[in-house]
């Protein structure tokens, strides 16, 4: 039997879903906006089955809440939503880079070396917005070469949640010297990377998420720069 071919087109309904993915975590469409099914239908010259499959995909993931009149709706931000995604992060980053580590260390390190690469210039320029971008790359590929698949499809479901607080963390990041202190963690990461010290890999790797929490006051802050 032949391998499938990973650029087969997608599904209509996939497509759909895919547009409707990057508009809501890029904030094209905004939290509490509602989904205009026939508009959707419309600009993609389909029926409404595959825009509702789409959706039901989406309210799956936690993006959408469909009311009590069957309306598909943004999910709205939250302090506490935020709290339970970075929770969930912590967890899931800790146990793929175990695997990670446990697997590969030099495929891990050859990774993060090219990585940082790209984050040092990024860092340099204080381009908040693709330094993000790219440390969020940086974690979903330790996810996949963790060679759980669970692990990495549910980072992936995550790392798109996070993606609808990005103004946010640029905010956040623009306020303080976060980023330096992520680069100087990232410096540690890797040279114990090549140390082959796992130990002092995983507190290194840990410690990172728990620096880039962000308070309730600053949440609010943030929260007052909209008004």
């Amino acid at each position: 039997m032949p391998v499938p071919n990973r650029d087969f087109p997608k599904t209509l309904s996939e497509m759909i879903y895919s547009y409707l993915k990057e508009a809501i975590t890029s904030a094209h469409i905004k939290a509490n906006q509602k989904i205009q099914e026939k508009e959707i239908a419309s600009y993609f010259n389909v029926s409404t089955t595959p825009v509702r499959e789409a959706i039901k995909r989406l309210a799956g993931e936690g993006l959408i809440k469909i009311s009590s009149h069957k309306e598909a709706i943004v999910k709205e931000l939250s302090y506490k939503e935020l709290m339970d995604i970075y929770q969930a992060i912590v967890c899931i980053d800790e146990m793929s880079a175990k695997l990670a580590f446990s697997r590969s260390l030099e495929a891990v390190t050859k990774e993060v070396e090219e990585f940082l690469s790209i984050l040092r210039k990024l860092a340099t320029k204080k381009t908040i917005s693709e330094w993000l971008d790219i440390n969020e790359k940086m974690y979903m590929k330790i996810s996949e070469l963790s060679g759980n698949q669970f692990l990495y499809q549910i980072r992936g479901m995550i790392s798109s949640q996070l993606g609808r607080y990005k103004p946010l963390r640029c905010f956040l990041f623009s306020q303080s010297n976060v980023i330096d202190d992520s680069m100087r963690r990232f410096e540690l990461l890797l040279k114990a990377l090549k140390s082959g010290n796992l130990k002092k890999i995983r507190s290194v790797d840990l410690g990172r998420w728990y620096r880039l929490i962000p308070s309730e006051e600053e949440w609010l802050a943030y929260q007052h720069t909209k008004e």
